[in-house]
């Protein structure tokens, strides 16, 4: 008998790090997956692919104005997105590429989904409502790198968190001989992390013994940051699409939603975080 409870605690991240709707939602769907994805051989950028394409049906389904089966398809692709990352861990296939990957993948069909939307509902807008959509679409963007850079960073002060990452020197070094093996679209895959980097992270500290109480303080402020993950947007816009079946209020409040409250809470958990930077500098 299969032992989904095991599974689960050996396929998440530490439960500081994991957001909440991912958490209590999307990974206790994905556990049921994981077995069918091991018994196939799949690899973890399979699943990944497998997202993307959901993505990307539920994309041209909100285009053809099918709302609630597009926001069904979204759901798929966000649980597959789940899955991905906890089949690297329990099968130990993790690395910076796959991370990487992963995260292209989602740019590209979360993306998509949001251009989709826009195009169906462009003609029912006023000229201030796209405006709002647009910054919410960069609030959106911003957030989730924010709260990734920040996860990043705690994770790059310890030893060793079971994670990948790559980052500085090492990363331009990387991305320079996959130029020079003509291996471009890897190069261009790091290139994007590299990109990130230079915009929202945090200058990369050397390995430190932290106390019980500042691992406490970090592990509570990226707790607090997980409501500015991915999920967090997404099941707002999913609950905004499948509104357009009746009016376009309801996609208009997650909007609004993301521009305002969200933006709000970002700014307070900045400041809170350079308070605690400041703190552990001194």
């Amino acid at each position: 008998m299969i032992d989904f409870k095991n599974i689960f605690l050996q396929a998440t991240k530490k439960r500081y790090a994991e957001e909440w709707f991912d958490y209590y939602f999307f990974r206790r769907v994905a556990v049921y997956l994981l077995p069918l994805f091991m018994k196939m051989k799949w690899h973890p950028n399979a699943v990944t692919l497998l997202s993307l394409v959901m993505g990307l049906v539920a994309s041209i389904l909100v285009y053809k104005l099918y709302f609630v089966m597009g926001s069904f398809f979204l759901i798929v692709a966000i649980i597959l997105d789940c899955a991905d990352g906890m089949l690297a861990r329990v099968t130990g296939k993790t690395g910076a590429f796959g991370r990487l990957f992963d995260g292209t993948v989602d740019l590209v069909w979360i993306s998509t989904f949001w251009t989709a939307t826009f195009l169906v509902i462009k003609s029912q807008m006023t000229q201030g409502e796209v405006i709002v959509m647009i910054m919410a679409s960069i609030s959106m963007i911003i957030h989730c790198w924010r709260f990734d850079a920040v996860k990043t960073y705690y994770y790059n002060l310890q030893e060793s968190m079971g994670e990948h990452y790559l980052s500085g020197q090492s990363l331009q070094q990387l991305i320079k001989e996959l130029k020079q093996q003509k291996k471009y679209l890897l190069a261009f895959f790091y290139w994007v992390i590299s990109f990130q980097e230079k915009l929202f992270y945090q200058k990369k500290s050397d390995p430190v013994v932290l106390s019980e109480s500042e691992h406490k303080s970090y592990q509570n402020l990226v707790q607090a940051w997980t409501f500015l993950g991915v999920s967090m947007h997404m099941v707002l816009v999913v609950l905004g699409v499948m509104g357009l079946t009746f009016s376009l209020k309801p996609v208009l409040c997650v909007f609004y939603a993301i521009l305002f409250p969200l933006n709000f809470y970002w700014i307070y958990c900045e400041l809170r975080w350079r308070r605690l930077i400041n703190r552990s500098n001194s």
